[in-house]
């Protein structure tokens, strides 16, 4: 399969929109239409699904007492009378660093940074860690909505939503069959089917929801994450018909192969689909903006995190001698069968190897392999940033440490794979193919430059363009 264009023609009918959620019209297939592009992805495009996947020690233990704690925290901030705002943020503790002595959520706590005060954030929790205390505390926890609407699921979901769910499911796939050859099997038919089927018999409720939130904290603006996947449509279609302006903040890469940002011309401008949608995308910088066709405004704004980090970088007494795999998360085993295919030929000249997990797998690796798998080292650099300032070579197929990585290091090379030639059809990095390649590139020592100036990527001065922002389109000063 050559591109992402390809596999949207399985949508490229608008019948898909008319399966519905029966208390709010809400589409059904705008909300699990990415998860059934990742499965059909994982088939046609992924070497493997063998995702590093070891169960954290006492999670269940740690689940019930987290989740405890998040009721009683929720429960005395509705006694103490509803925390207001003009901006409403959403985000996940994935992206919480702990810094003198509190936590600090690098996606949105910088945008919440408002002359009229903080925002409000609705957070989802991260392998069931409580972070106290925060940075910015006028915050509610969203795992006890959405452990509710999981308790819900297990009594609401009956044999009309079953039925509805595979009728969407049989289509879809038929689609799927007929243009491609592709076939879900009945066992992960069966999952998804009861997966649609929770979405339609919860999608009211947790519009409902939202809508008695979002009456609390009365804001003009919800910024939030992933707003364009779809299973925050419920939360993004309350917002818009309240009359609050939508928007969501980049956080990763994002590119003409990404199934989250991208639509069949049937869907790109239906009604029913913006519906879903927010108004605006908040990117990094103008080159991401053409990475898509969602039916979104895209507006550069720049990465406050990057730029407040960059400004804190340590300096490296003994030079740049590390070369740096950044792991995607998915197929952990690839990367560190290349570490051990390269470190042998590189240590002779002064080059070691290092493997740097994605933030979803980093506590499976650690419980698994510590922190060195043989010669190769496990990055244990909270920082991505940090790690690069020591690095000479960054190598990845679809990270985004990749761009973060412009600039900062000597040689920034993409793995000529079938999955990166899907996810970045146009990316801005010298290729290598194998162990050979990087082998012959780095020790000969060429330069790898990017093809795009780095402010293309990195928009600059962040708080001047986000505050234009803030007054332009969501009448926030």
């Amino acid at each position: 399969m050559s591109a992402l264009i390809d596999l949207l023609q399985i949508e490229d009918d608008a019948d898909l929109l008319a399966w519905r959620c029966p208390e709010t019209d809400l589409a059904i297939w705008p909300q699990v239409r990415v998860p059934f592009f990742r499965m059909l992805i994982a088939d046609l495009v992924f070497a493997s699904a063998d995702v590093a996947d070891v169960p954290l020690q006492g999670a269940s233990l740690r689940a019930v007492s987290t989740l405890a704690r998040a009721l009683l925290h929720n429960g005395w901030l509705n006694l103490r009378g509803p925390l207001r705002s003009d901006l409403l943020m959403n985000t996940e503790a994935i992206g919480d660093q702990y810094d003198n002595g509190r936590w600090f959520n690098r996606y949105v706590d910088d945008f919440g940074d408002l002359p009229s005060g903080q925002a409000v954030v609705l957070t989802d929790l991260f392998e069931w860690q409580w972070h106290a205390p925060r940075h910015n505390p006028r915050l509610y926890a969203h795992t006890p909505l959405q452990a509710l609407q999981a308790i819900r699921a297990r009594f609401a979901v009956g044999h009309r939503e079953l039925q509805q769910a595979a009728a969407l499911v049989n289509f879809v796939s038929d689609r799927a069959r007929r243009l491609f050859g592709w076939d879900m099997g009945d066992a992960r038919r069966q999952t998804f089917v009861r997966r649609v089927a929770v979405r339609i018999a919860t999608c009211g409720a947790r519009h409902a929801a939202y809508r008695r939130l979002l009456r609390k904290v009365q804001p003009r603006l919800l910024l939030g994450s992933s707003h364009c996947y779809g299973f925050h449509a419920p939360l993004v279609a309350a917002a818009r018909e309240m009359g609050v302006v939508v928007a969501e903040y980049q956080h990763g890469a994002i590119s003409r192969g990404h199934d989250a940002y991208n639509f069949a011309p049937a869907l790109r401008d239906h009604p029913d689909l913006k519906r879903a949608l927010p108004d605006y995308l908040l990117t990094y910088g103008e080159w991401w903006g053409g990475q898509i066709n969602a039916p979104v405004e895209t507006v550069a704004i720049g990465y406050p995190a990057r730029a407040r980090r960059l400004a804190g970088l340590v300096s490296p007494q003994d030079g740049h001698r590390r070369v740096l795999l950044l792991s995607d998360g998915i197929e952990f085993d690839v990367y560190r069968d290349l570490a051990e295919s390269i470190v042998d030929r590189l240590e002779p000249h002064g080059l070691s190897v290092v493997i740097r997990p994605h933030p979803m797998e980093r506590s499976a690796i650690a419980a698994k392999w510590g922190d060195r798998i043989g010669k190769v080292a496990i990055d244990q650099e909270v920082d991505i940033l940090q790690s690069f300032v020591t690095a000479h070579a960054v190598i990845s197929e679809v990270s985004t440490g990749l761009f973060d990585a412009i600039g900062l290091v000597d040689h920034v090379l993409m793995l000529d794979t079938p999955k990166a030639r899907f996810a970045y059809p146009d990316h801005p990095f010298a290729t290598v193919a194998d162990a050979n390649a990087i082998v012959d590139v780095l020790i000969r020592g060429e330069s790898a430059d990017t093809e795009i100036p780095a402010p293309d990527v990195w928009a600059v001065d962040w708080r001047s363009r986000y505050n234009m922002f803030l007054r332009e389109k969501a009448g926030i000063r």
